[in-house]
């Protein structure tokens, strides 16, 4: 799970993290248990996270602690060479429909050579 802008208010971030949580279980089943995000500790354990991949201070898995050294979650951490980000153009932004309908195509031929979505499929706002 990943959030780009995550609520620095408490109450707000556990609504997003429980509305998320939600989606994602009705769509795969299962509970997400990872995260992405710079999510509070204390609210991710609460909401059953086992692991989150947001800092990248060292290529082997560490353990992260709040502040106040109350929580504590092992981080995965993520590398930028098997990040699908460097995989994706943001160059299509602010080109109007050109930039939309070759960001449809290219979603297309992904999808027809790769036999999956990838997470920049999954993004894109236009039908498929």
């Amino acid at each position: 799970m990943w959030e780009h802008h995550v609520p620095r208010d408490m109450q707000l971030e556990l609504d997003h993290l429980q509305k998320t949580g939600a989606a994602l279980s009705s769509i795969t089943g299962r509970k997400p248990v990872g995260t992405r995000s710079d999510h509070s500790l204390s609210l991710l354990k609460r909401e059953g996270f086992i692991y989150t991949s947001d800092e990248c201070a060292d290529h082997l898995p560490y353990y992260l602690r709040d502040t106040d050294n109350a929580n504590e979650m092992l981080n995965l951490p993520f590398h930028y060479a098997i990040d699908d980000a460097m995989f994706y153009s943001f160059a299509w932004l602010g080109s109007g429909q050109r930039g939309a309908a070759d960001h449809r195509h290219g979603s297309r031929v992904r999808y027809v050579v790769g036999g999956v979505f990838s997470s920049a499929t999954i993004s894109c706002r236009w039908p498929i």
